[in-house]
């Protein structure tokens, strides 16, 4: 017997070996790549994947199931890949793409990327298996979500993702949600103690997983989308990931020299005779002060989205503005993305096809409005020419665009729910239509009051997201809201 096995033991040491060598040349064939003008093509077992070369430090990386990537356009990305020399080279085991600044690797038995200095020290890989894309619910509506695992080394230190409200500066050990809400402002990007940052260059509801399920673990995992896709920036300092970002986002605009002083808002002014007063008295006192706001609620009631004083209260809102600009004071007006029903706004916006079909209420007052959809070209032109008519020509110097999340029945999810699907994907990108209107400045440009800001004017959102930089705006936080939350009771 122990003759009969060691005569076939080489036999099964040679089937072994052969499987072997089988298996590894399997796994070489398995991925196929392609050279292309900005990066490499790779197709895979289990879909297909790109590096793209934007910068000397910029690599996007996107993947998704099958054999052809979706065109995917970017609400926020609005450069392009610039002119970089790059090289790649192959080998039975890995890929490798490398620029003047940065080196990629893919392995080409488990498909992980991995990003590398010149030196060949690492900075950034993807965990293994930690690609995924798969069908899934939301609610009632059928999508796809996405998910993408890197690896986290003990010593990393995870810096922004917006504005949040936990008290928390390095996310280590933490989920971070991002969705756009009221003191809640949810920036698909981070910046690492490593000099690397990663915009996620997806809208959707996100969250991201610092190492809070599994210390060695960060994720981003999106309720929609049509692939995984990121921008990969090094550096390698965190000044120059901000400076990456700009590049991928565009240059923000210097804020004109009267915006940085004191501003005064309350919740609300009611009358024409209150902004006037308010303003009176800080001259009267000496106090410097370079503007005040008017907060909502100055309509009639039933007039939400009228963009229109209630004469009752305001009888000469152009004289209130002169007023205002008189003692050398600058004005800023909230105003809405909703309509109650019934309005001559709502009536032309709704013939128009451009609002959503959901009626949703309102907490205070109570009422029904609808939201006009502002993905929908033709729907900003209206919004943006209704704002024209009644409130451009009065003077005011700014613009807070409010309630940009976009909800406010007080049920974060409900204005998403109740849209069509298609929305899951850019729910949390609402504020990037509906706050930069640079149509209306642009065609309003010649119609400008003859105030001290006729050079510019200023933009103020509740809310922000992965916007693109080029309309330069001031984010608004509801600090009594925060405060009443973060100070002990008396």
């Amino acid at each position: 017997m122990r003759t009969t096995l060691q005569k076939f033991l080489p036999l099964f040491g040679a089937i072994l070996l052969a499987a072997n060598v089988s298996t590894s040349a399997a796994a070489d064939s398995a991925i196929k790549v392609q050279k292309q003008g900005d990066g490499i093509l790779l197709t895979t077992p289990s879909g297909t994947l790109r590096l793209q070369v934007w910068s000397d430090r910029i690599i996007r990386v996107t993947f998704a199931p099958g054999n052809k990537l979706p065109v995917i356009k970017s609400f926020s990305v609005i450069a392009k890949p610039a002119k970089t020399k790059w090289q790649f080279s192959e080998t039975p085991d890995e890929v490798v793409l490398e620029t003047p600044g940065v080196r990629a690797r893919l392995d080409k038995q488990t498909g992980v990327v991995g990003f590398f200095d010149l030196t060949g020290k690492p900075i950034l890989q993807e965990a293994e298996n930690g690609r995924a894309s798969a069908p899934t619910t939301v609610t009632n509506f059928n999508s796809t979500s996405v998910r993408q695992k890197f690896i986290l080394p003990p010593d990393e230190r995870i810096y922004g993702l917006g504005q949040h409200q936990a008290g928390v500066w390095n996310y280590r050990g933490t989920r971070v949600h991002l969705q756009q809400r009221n003191m809640e402002v949810g920036l698909p990007v981070l910046v690492s103690s490593k000099g690397y940052g990663i915009l996620w260059d997806n809208p959707a509801v996100t969250d991201v997983d610092v190492g809070e399920t599994d210390a060695g673990v960060l994720s981003w995992t999106s309720e929609a989308g049509n692939a995984v896709d990121y921008y990969f920036m090094f550096g390698p300092s965190a000044d120059g990931v901000i400076r990456d970002y700009r590049e991928l986002t565009g240059t923000v605009p210097l804020m004109p020299e009267w915006l940085w002083g004191f501003w005064q808002c309350k919740e609300r002014y009611q009358t024409q005779a209150e902004m006037t007063n308010v303003v009176a008295e800080y001259r009267k006192l000496g106090v410097p002060l370079d503007g005040i706001i008017q907060d909502w609620q100055y309509w009639t009631n039933g007039g939400w989205g009228s963009h229109a004083f209630d004469p009752a209260r305001y009888a000469n809102p152009a004289e209130m503005v002169d007023d205002l600009h008189r003692m050398n004071a600058h004005v800023l007006i909230s105003i809405w993305p909703k309509f109650d029903l019934g309005t001559e706004n709502f009536n032309e916006l709704e013939k128009a096809g451009v609002l959503y079909p959901s009626v949703l209420p309102s907490a205070f007052p109570k009422g029904q409005q609808k939201w006009y959809d502002p993905f929908n070209a033709n729907g900003r032109k209206i919004y943006w020419a209704q704002v024209s008519k009644n409130l451009f020509n009065l003077g005011f110097d700014g613009w807070w665009l409010d309630a940009s999340e976009a909800e406010f029945s007080g049920k974060w999810a409900s204005f998403a729910r109740s849209k069509p699907r298609t929305d899951r994907v850019r729910k949390s990108s609402t504020p990037i239509r509906s706050c930069t209107p640079r149509g209306f400045f642009r065609d309003n440009a010649r119609r400008r009051t003859k105030s001290a800001s006729s050079s510019s004017h200023a933009r103020l959102t509740r809310d922000n997201s992965e916007i693109p930089q080029l309309p330069g705006r001031a984010i608004f936080t509801e600090i009594g809201m925060y405060l009443r939350n973060k100070l002990p009771p008396v």
